[in-house]
């Protein structure tokens, strides 16, 4: 039965192609040769008008009778209609009508006559109001010593083209028919070439589809259909390597993540649970639930975990953040990537949750940092005492008074650098400290124009730089902390003005764009190599120009990397361009 209505199917769509491709080829042959014999229709229309254009212009008479008799004697018996008309619009002559019971044809809506008296040949389809008859006209004007005297008007009944495409259309039908007849038969001869092949490449299909991936189809020769079965052979041994490989690379990606120290919740369109490692439930303490096809927030307590996840299933961006919460009564400190899978399948895992225990990672670098801390106020001391030394040496009379100077120099260059060091270094473990907490407040614009004004001018001045401040509007407010805002702008300026030469030019300026305020700090100094431009952020990080040059002018190598901790805080973006003995600006992006 199958067979059989494959065998109907294959001879009804051999059949259809041909009828539809012999209808197609009538109707285009109808258009083209309907439009020939409209074209050659009209052509002999035309010629018709000039002939007795000709005719009349020697004829020409003011005498009606004598031209409407000769339309008469020319037309009478012909399917077109002649008509004589007088430049003033009278009907002097017509074949098939008397001139006198015809009204003046000087008139817009003869479209064709207002055309031929003013020197243009005129045409137009319509309904005679003589005869109620459709005709197609076409006018010419009559002239004498070079003055239009009257139109010569031939009109074609619109019937008589009809007839003509109707017997065209006919003989075409007829053509058609016949050929669908033939079409049946060659049809049916198609379906029978094409039948057994393609029933025996159906059957192999249908197997490798059922998942028996050992049959192959057996079609002898090197025709299409024969490459179509050895090809189906190849894919279905393709197949089965295919599905080994992947059952080999499933067992090994299972064997990974279930051994990754670091915890993996994977999730499908709908935010439901479809795959969790064992690190996942240590490390989020889910315990020995069962997870599949729940909600993470059924399953995972934590409300930051959840909170983030939701994030990334409303907005798409990634989510990575450091969570310190008591889990399982402990103290934790997680590591945290939320993310959507990029072109996920309709329906496989759709987002990723990764987390990782950096408890013991956080704790060394809380030591650290605490180390740098206790290491800084240490040295205070020490420093207090030496610079209680150097202002003592001026009250001292000794008889080398010039080297006397020089160690009193020395050492104050020194000192000043330590405590610059010492100062950054606890600026920039205040800004990395989880306990400091940013403390927004709403501060005018006009307080940061005027802090800088007055921290920055005078030195300025003193090294003959050119210290600019822009701001669009002093009155505007911002919300954020005013300490951080300070190192900001405190580090910027600082290294703008130091390593910009004498006679160069520092800017400051302050726009807010809507929830955003732009920080831009501008100068003419050296400038940085590109190769060292995404290094000036790290800590202790100098490029050798700065290292060479006096010391007077050195940094600590913390200016920079404070600024870059403080904006991060602040959750804002820095972006730095340079070129070299061109100058630097460095743009703040932070919200306002």
């Amino acid at each position: 039965m199958r067979s059989r209505s494959f065998f109907t199917k294959l001879f009804l769509g051999n059949l259809l192609i041909i009828g539809v491709i012999l209808v197609f080829s009538g109707f285009a042959s109808y258009h083209y040769l309907n439009a020939n014999y409209q074209r050659e229709l009209e052509e002999q229309q035309r010629q018709t008008v000039r002939r007795m254009r000709r005719h009349f212009s020697r004829l020409w008479s003011p005498d009606a009778n004598k031209i409407d008799a000769e339309c008469k004697a020319l037309f009478q018996n012909a399917p077109m209609r002649l008509t004589i008309i007088a430049a003033d619009g009278r009907v002097l002559g017509g074949s098939h009508a008397d001139p006198a019971t015809m009204v003046n044809h000087k008139t817009p809506d003869r479209p064709e006559i207002i055309a031929a008296l003013r020197g243009n040949s005129g045409s137009d389809i319509r309904t005679s109001e003589t005869l109620a008859v459709a005709y197609r006209y076409f006018a010419e004007p009559i002239e004498q010593d070079g003055k239009i005297v009257g139109v010569v008007r031939i009109a074609v009944p619109v019937r008589t083209m009809v007839e003509g495409s109707n017997l065209i259309l006919g003989s075409l039908i007829g053509s058609a028919l016949i050929g669908i007849l033939l079409a049946m038969v060659l049809a049916l001869l198609l379906s029978w070439i094409w039948y057994r092949p393609l029933r025996r490449i159906t059957q192999t299909a249908r197997r490798i589809a059922s998942g028996k991936l050992e049959g192959h189809v057996r079609i002898s020769g090197s025709d299409e259909l024969a490459q179509l079965g050895k090809a189906l052979n190849e894919m279905s041994d393709s197949l089965a390597n295919q599905i080994r490989q992947v059952e080999v690379e499933k067992t090994n990606l299972d064997t990974v993540v279930r051994n990754l120290r670091e915890g993996v919740v994977a999730l499908d369109g709908n935010g439901r649970i479809a795959a969790m490692n064992s690190a996942a439930r240590t490390v989020l303490d889910v315990g020995d639930i069962d997870i599949q096809g729940k909600d993470l927030q059924e399953v995972i307590r934590i409300a930051d975990v959840v909170t983030a996840m939701k994030k990334v299933m409303e907005y798409g961006d990634p989510v990575s953040q450091q969570i310190e919460k008591d889990i399982a009564g402990l103290p934790k400190t997680l590591d945290m990537l939320a993310l959507k899978v990029p072109q996920p399948a309709e329906e496989g895992i759709h987002f990723l949750l990764v987390a990782r225990d950096v408890t013991s990672l956080a704790r060394i670098a809380k030591i650290k940092s605490e180390f740098a801390a206790n290491a800084s106020h240490e040295l205070r001391t020490p420093l207090a005492t030496i610079r209680a030394a150097v202002d003592s040496m001026e009250s001292l009379r000794l008889e080398d008074q010039e080297e006397f100077q020089k160690i009193r120099s020395i050492l104050h260059r020194h000192t000043t650098r330590l405590e610059e060091l010492i100062r950054d270094l606890l600026n920039l473990h205040m800004i990395e400290s989880a306990q400091q907490k940013v403390r927004r407040e709403e501060l005018k614009i006009q307080f940061l124009t005027t802090w800088v004004q007055e921290q920055f001018s005078y030195r300025a001045a003193e090294k003959e730089i050119g210290l600019e401040i822009k701001t669009e509007n002093v009155s505007e407010t911002v919300l954020s902390d005013v300490v951080l805002l300070r190192l900001i702008l405190q580090n910027l300026l600082d290294n703008a003005i130091k390593f910009t030469p004498r006679g160069g030019r520092v800017t400051c300026a302050f726009h807010k764009q809507g929830d955003y305020i732009l920080l831009r700090v501008t100068d003419t100094g050296s400038g940085i190599a590109p190769e060292f431009q995404e290094r000036v952020f790290e800590r202790f990080f100098q490029v050798e120009a700065a290292r060479s040059g006096e010391t007077q002018s050195r940094g600590t190598g913390l200016g920079l990397a404070i600024v870059k901790h403080a904006v991060e805080r602040l959750a804002g973006t820095v972006k730095l361009q340079s070129k070299v003995n061109e100058g630097t600006i460095i743009e703040i992006r932070l919200p306002a």
